[in-house]
């Protein structure tokens, strides 16, 4: 029996202009490929496999697996699972305070890892190496068996990135950089007001801050591998960079202007020069107003198309290159999570409890 379910959507959606951002005055609603009944909200953001096969979890702990629509295997996390799920020939999963990979072929259990406390970020996999934040810091797991390497002992981990050489850990306002050998500690950073997201490609570390009211310093910095700043900007008086995206050095930031103006609250999408932090376009959804809650996901990036997820229910297609919308997907709820995409398709969970693939209008 298919559990496949179509949903009904609204029909064709107009876009106002909006001043500061870039949008088209009309972009195309596209219908979803197919679309999987879940149960419950999707809360974990999807990442896509080998063969276009699609990984997703929602609310009540199930991980699943899709194939053209069909539900491939299904697992129990028995637990919940909120950070995204992370793809490097197994599926990483963590649930509560444990660490599992999940054969990515079968959705057998490889190995599971119980930590001392709560886990806090999504699993970032550098080699064979598995970074995990926790309520109490940062601890490295060997990615083919789970064991522990090392752990660092510190503040709350709120986010973290990694290279080959280091791990960066957010925690207590400030940005801690690890040996990915030993866990030791090199150097800290405290951009002044606090830390609320990391990304990191060719050898630059990227800090999204701006999470205190009474902030009056820059929200964005750039540092070089030793911490030294290579550049530092303030996006807006009153945003918080909340979100973080760098790719074929792009550089993608959601902003938050949570103490703002009520009339200029809300979530905007700007794109920014990694060399030096010039501004170069910035994106908000004419449906987000005062009134309503206007919030955004982070972004995902592949071949000059950027993707985002709104609370408006909808799902964004955007030019990397200018800003502009090509087109949106539609759900029927928030859309809370960050989309997955391959070069064919556009994944999404949603609030309504369902799971959808998008096949974009390029």
């Amino acid at each position: 029996m298919s559990h496949n379910t179509q949903k009904s959507f609204l029909d064709t959606v107009g876009v106002a202009g909006i001043s500061e951002v870039v949008s088209s005055s009309r972009s195309t609603l596209s219908a979803p490929t197919w679309c999987f009944d879940t149960g419950s909200p999707v809360t974990a953001a999807p990442t896509v496999g080998t063969d276009d096969v699609v990984y997703a979890a929602n609310e009540d702990g199930r991980i699943s697996a899709f194939e053209d629509g069909q539900l491939r295997w299904r697992h129990h996390a028995d637990g919940t699972v909120t950070e995204d799920l992370v793809f490097r020939n197994d599926l990483y999963v963590v649930s509560d305070d444990r660490v599992f990979a999940l054969d990515s072929e079968t959705g057998e259990r490889r190995w599971e890892t119980v930590l001392d406390s709560s886990t806090t970020t999504s699993p970032t996999i550098v080699g064979e190496t598995a970074y995990v934040g926790t309520e109490t810091g940062l601890v490295a797991l060997d990615s083919e068996s789970g064991n522990e390497r090392w752990r660092f002992h510190g503040p709350a981990c709120s986010t973290v990135v990694a290279s080959e050489l280091r791990a960066y850990a957010a925690g207590d306002g400030r940005v801690w950089a690890l040996d990915g050998e030993s866990g030791h500690l090199e150097w800290s950073f405290d951009p002044g007001c606090g830390v609320e997201s990391l990304a990191f490609e060719t050898g630059r570390l990227y800090v999204g801050s701006g999470t205190e009211s009474a902030c009056a310093g820059y929200n964005l910095h750039a540092l070089g591998m030793d911490g030294s700043v290579l550049w530092q900007t303030r996006t807006r008086g009153d945003e918080a960079v909340v979100h973080l995206t760098v790719t074929n050095a792009s550089l993608y930031a959601v902003c938050d202007t949570r103490y703002g103006h009520p009339e200029t609250r809300g979530q905007r999408l700007r794109k920014l020069s990694p060399w030096d932090g010039t501004m170069e376009w910035v994106f908000q959804p004419d449906t987000f107003t005062a009134e309503t809650e206007s919030l955004l996901t982070q972004p995902t990036a592949v071949v000059g198309t950027v993707y985002v997820g709104a609370s408006d229910g909808r799902v964004y297609l955007l030019d990397s290159t200018h800003g502009t919308e090509r087109s949106r997907f539609e759900t029927m709820a928030a859309v809370r999570t960050r989309p997955a995409a391959s070069h064919e398709r556009v994944y999404t969970g949603s609030d309504d409890d369902s799971f959808y693939a998008f096949e974009p209008q390029r």
